[in-house]
């Protein structure tokens, strides 16, 4: 999973709470998939920021709050529905959760798993059912990734594909760099080193002549 910027995940009792305000059925999801992950060696903080992220706890909780706003706005009392919802924002399109009934263990590398979102975010964008059954937890946060910020995963996509990746290629330049220093430091101490000695020559020549006419 890639790093979060600081701050970008909320305290776990936080999350608690936005599940619980989800309903009785998103806090069992949300607590499952948390327990799922550290059964598979996550620590309890990484757990819960897979759950979180993957879940969309915030995005759903936010919608939940933006429809109790237009409930108390229209005296009803209650979060309107999302078709309700949608006669008063147009624009407004309901929140989808991926429904992963199956997560595979499958060796998958950064770029398999990349390439395996890739695929069905695309298929899912042409109008095919979102799959419910996935290779592996990594194919799974990729592609939830790519349905939730396209731009960004896109970016992901050319890293991983270009010829050499990121780090690789960091590490090329890195070390033609170190290279090229060291070929300058060689270049202006033998600098050094011969107009040292010209003069000692110059120096030896004086002394030569000298002992010579003595």
């Amino acid at each position: 999973m890639p790093k979060l910027p600081k701050g970008a995940i909320p305290s776990g009792r936080t999350i608690t709470r936005y599940a619980t305000a989800l309903g009785k059925k998103a806090k069992h999801e949300y607590f499952a998939t948390r327990d799922r992950y550290k059964r598979k060696g996550l620590e309890d903080r990484e757990a819960i920021e897979r759950a979180y992220v993957e879940l969309k706890i915030k995005e759903r909780y936010d919608d939940l709050k933006e429809r109790e706003a237009f409930g108390k706005a229209t005296d009803a009392g209650v979060p309107v529905t999302p078709e309700e919802m949608r006669e008063v924002m147009p624009s407004y399109q309901p929140l989808s959760v991926t429904k992963a009934e199956q997560v595979g263990d499958a060796e998958m590398s950064l770029l398999e798993q990349v390439s395996w979102a890739k695929k069905w975010s695309a298929r899912v964008a042409n109008g095919e059912n979102a799959p419910t059954s996935f290779p592996s937890d990594g194919a799974l946060f990729w592609f939830q990734a790519a349905l939730r910020n396209g731009s960004d995963f896109q970016k992901v996509v050319l890293k991983v594909e270009s010829p050499a990746g990121g780090e690789e290629n960091a590490y090329l330049q890195e070390g033609q760099y170190q290279m090229k220093e060291l070929e300058g430091q060689l270049k202006e101490a033998v600098r050094e080193s011969g107009e040292k000695l010209v003069t000692l020559e110059g120096e030896f020549v004086e002394m030569l002549k000298e002992v010579v006419s003595a």
